[in-house]
């Protein structure tokens, strides 16, 4: 990142004299010339961080500390200059460096925007924060504080290039808290109920910890995304750019009291680049080395700073070739020889992503922001069988999301925010079957759009630290169109929504306890209101220890597509034997609709407790347990149509009507004829009346289920230096519990734990990045468990995978001693072409199996990828 010099020795004079008021001047020894160092200047406090600085540089450094206070540093290790090692202690946190002829230098803010590394936990117990250089994180709407009671995992821009990821799904396979069953990747429809075929899109969606597509929220920069997939039921994160993105902040932790619905297992929120200064080149190829899915990347990205504001732009473009049977020799089907040999296991998709920001200070005590998010994706899925004969399903995929928000800020100790936002998501797609000809066109369209308005600031100090409070309120308008060709169906709602957050730092003994209690109330058109409270805290015992716990109760409301209006009435008849029917009879009369206009929101239960501990300056290791009770979970009948046993499965009967009333029957009957009059399974030779109606099978979806989802995350980090090289470790996992479903009232559960495509019981990654001056290089090692096939008769066993990935990045060029010009990045994925472990069975798009797990493996293989990017 290029930034400004000043001539003269007269430019950090005037900036002291600017910053007289609690400024600070850390004044050491400068030498004449630039010359390489070793540093040790561990993350935490910015103001910490420069003093460590001065010391360990010899340089003068001016900053002003009621302004840096506030703010956290990444920290900085290794060989680098003076001016490299302080742009790395600032970078990301509003501030920015300035340096004159003598070698002095001055941090001071640039734009209005800081990120995520400037957050004030109460970890740093230095006095009161200033201004909006304190930021809002996920999880909470109080500025300047992390989310109490739970961890929030942050993973930057360098983190995600260091995967080998082309894409924010390819990102989300490497993280064990998420389960990626709806991707490109994923070729089956063994998924959540109605998912697999609603992403005909080849869309994505964040799942942490396998709780389901609509349990995990998905924001931008703290906005909703318009859902996707047929009849929007999730929201689609794969047309996030990454050349827009700063980090990625994942809460696993239920968050409807910030957030209102679908923030069940927790919160996953993009935030983008703000005050980005230059401008910035990236060309990126990647080559599987089994072939096919040749991926093509390019971007952009700009921005520009001034003392009142900065603006930042970028655009990519992604060309990646389809996967096919063929080229993948592993791939075992039970079709005849070369029938599936061009099916798809992932399309072939262009995408185009744009992304622009722009921020102002309009007057003294207002600020005024925007930005624009526009996607655009066209994909192609080729499905050759010997039953369907060479379909394709083709179309696009388009998202736009518009924002604006205003800022009052008097730098007094409140502060006010309105926000606005527009979110639209269009799909169409065109399934052909030329040799039936056949064509089906389907245009979805979702809606969003918000207006919200609160207040935050500080209610009265406890020891010298501040109680906080943040309320507010807000609409929101969601709308769901659909289009077949022949029916159009409308439908939305309005959600009205009041919220507040308050959040307490007290004593205990000679530690510290952070006290958080939130709660909103959502009101929706459809089905009425739902409160969602949390309560949490921290204890700080010791400087190395934190102690932290949170019960919290949220709520998901169902998908428009399930509560539209009807979108199909099926009625079908069945003889079944029935020794009590004088007739020895009983007809089942089924009754299937696409939809329930009485679906009420599904609810929820969490518990999250757990401990961080650093027992050395370089050493952190964290533990958090979790448990959701996830109750009115919206579900269909799991047998179709019905069967012989219909009558006695205890599983289905809470969808069986077994005294229907004559006016029932013939409401039925009236509605739609029966599908097929002589009977699904048994022949009807006579006509179907209220007398011989047994029963009534109501095949729609209902609040019936019940989920229990618990488990462990944990993580560590050590950091230490080998000669010349600064070494960085972790390792992070996932340990499932428990993972199961009752379908309704007095039933057994259904494990989905361990089983195929569902979530593993233990995910794992491990990493090791060695930096030395402009050379990086890293490994990481990827682990799934062994779980049980149950597509198979008798069950049997999938071995465990493990795949180790490879990266190096070399920087060279500079520009007038100030960044790096040029960089040169390789990445290896799956470095030993390890092939996804044998899953034997029937799934996968209209039954055709693959032989292995799509959810939990990738077909990938070998990929290999170069990347050159150039900063001006």
């Amino acid at each position: 990142m290029n930034r400004p010099e000043f001539g003269g020795g007269n430019m950090i004079r005037t900036l002291a004299a600017a910053l007289a008021t609690g400024s600070c001047l850390v004044a050491l020894a400068t030498p004449a010339a630039a010359q390489t160092r070793d540093f040790n200047v561990p993350a935490g406090s910015l103001r910490t961080a420069l003093d460590t600085f001065a010391r360990q540089s010899g340089r003068q450094v001016i900053y002003r500390g009621d302004e840096v206070r506030s703010a956290r540093s990444p920290g900085v290790r290794g060989a680098r200059t003076a001016e490299e090692a302080l742009e790395a202690l600032v970078a990301g946190t509003g501030f920015t460096i300035r340096k004159d002829s003598s070698g002095a230098f001055a941090v001071v803010r640039v734009g209005n925007a800081p990120a995520a590394d400037s957050i004030t936990s109460s970890e740093e117990a230095g006095g009161r924060p200033s201004d909006h250089s304190e930021i809002i994180v996920t999880g909470t709407n109080i500025r300047g504080i992390a989310p109490v009671g739970a961890p929030l995992t942050t993973y930057n821009r360098k983190d995600i290039e260091k995967t080998g990821a082309s894409d924010v799904p390819q990102f989300f396979r490497t993280v064990p808290q998420l389960f990626s069953n709806i991707d490109a990747s994923t070729t089956t429809t063994n998924l959540d109920a109605g998912s697999g075929a609603g992403n005909s899109y080849g869309g994505a969606s964040a799942n942490i910890h396998g709780l389901g597509y609509g349990a995990t929220l998905s924001l931008v920069n703290g906005h909703r995304l318009a859902p996707a997939g047929t009849g929007g039921l999730f929201a689609d994160i794969s047309v996030i750019p990454l050349s827009a993105l700063e980090r990625v902040e994942i809460l696993p932790d239920g968050a409807s009291s910030v957030y209102g619905a679908d923030a069940v297992a927790g919160v996953v929120n993009f935030v983008t680049r703000k005050d980005y200064s230059g401008v910035e080149l990236n060309s990126r190829i990647a080559v599987p080395t089994r072939g096919g899915g040749r991926e093509l990347f390019g971007s952009v990205a700009a921005g520009a700073n001034w003392s009142s504001g900065h603006v930042f732009a970028s655009a990519q473009i992604q060309d990646a070739n389809a996967i096919t049977v063929s080229q993948r020799s592993f791939i075992l089907t039970d079709a005849p020889a070369g029938v599936l040999d061009g099916y798809n296991l992932e399309p072939s998709t262009r995408q185009i992503s744009t992304y622009a920001i722009i921020e102002q200070k309009v007057s003294n005590n207002l600020r005024l922001s925007g930005d624009v998010l526009f996607s655009r994706r066209k994909f192609q899925y080729f499905v050759p069988t010997d039953t369907f004969n060479d379909e394709s399903n083709t179309g696009n995929a388009t998202q736009l999301g518009i924002s604006a928000s205003l800022t009052y800020d008097d730098g007094g100790p409140w502060s006010a925010i309105l926000e606005g936002s527009y979110s639209r998501n269009d799909q169409k797609t065109l399934r052909s079957i030329p040799s039936f000809d056949f064509t089906a066109p389907f245009d979805a369209k979702t809606y969003s759009k918000s207006l919200d308005g609160r207040i935050q600031g500080e209610l009265f100090d406890i020891n010298g630290k501040s109680a906080k409070f943040s309320g507010g309120a807000s609409l929101r308008k969601e709308s769901l169109s659909v289009d077949n060709g022949s029916t159009i169906k409308l439908i939305d709602r309005n959600v009205w929504s009041g919220y507040g957050e308050l959040y307490l730092p007290l004593l205990y003994g000679s530690g510290l306890v952070e006290l958080s209690a939130s709660g909103r109330y959502d009101h929706y058109t459809a089905f009425g209101g739902a409160f969602s409270p949390r309560l949490a805290l921290n204890w700080r015992p010791t400087s190395a220890l934190v102690i932290r716990g949170s019960f919290g109760r949220s709520f998901r409301a169902p998908d428009l597509v399930r509560i539209s209006p009807v979108t199909y009435v099926e009625t079908s008849a069945l003889d079944l034997p029935l020794a009590s029917s004088p007739t020895g009879y009983g007809t089942l009369l089924t009754e299937s609709l696409g939809s329930n206009p009485d679906l009420g929101p599904e609810r929820s239960r969490s518990i999250n407790f757990g401990a961080t501990w650093k027992p050395f300056r370089r050493t952190s290791l964290s533990i958090t347990y979790f448990n959701v009770l996830f109750r009115d979970r919206i579900d269909y009948p799991r047998r179709s149509k019905g069967t012989i046993d219909t009558f006695t499965d205890p599983a289905i009967s809470f969808f069986l009507d077994r005294n229907p009333s004559a006016a029932e029957v013939m409401r039925i009957l009236s509605e739609a004829p029966l599908a097929n009059n002589t009977g699904l399974l048994t022949g009807i030779t006579h006509p179907v009346t209220p007398d011989n109606v047994a029963a009534i099978y109501r095949s729609y979806p209902q609040n019936h289920a019940i989920t229990q989802n618990s488990g462990l995350d944990f993580s560590a980090t050590q950091n230490f230096t080998l000669g010349a090289w600064a070494i960085d470790s972790a390792f992070t996992g996932t340990y499932l519990i428990k993972n199961r479903t009752q379908p309704g009232p007095n039933t057994p559960f259904t494990d989905f734990l361990n089983i195929t495509f569902n979530p593993p019981r233990f995910r794992a990654r491990a990493s090791v990045d060695a930096t030395h001056n402009r050379v990086s290089v890293g490994t990481a090692a990827n682990f799934i468990n062994s779980y049980t096939n149950n597509l198979t008769a008798p069950v049997s066993r999938v071995h465990s995978w493990l795949t180790v990935d490879l990266n190096a990045r070399y920087a060279f060029g500079r520009r007038d001693n100030d960044s790096e010009r040029w960089a040169i990045s390789l990445n290896v994925v799956n470095l030993f072409d390890r092939r996804p472990p044998v899953v034997s069975g029937e799934y996968g798009r209209f039954g055709v199996a693959f032989d292995y797990d799509s959810a939990n493996a990738s077909a990938r293989g070998r990929v290999v990828s170069a990347q050159l990017q150039a900063k001006f």
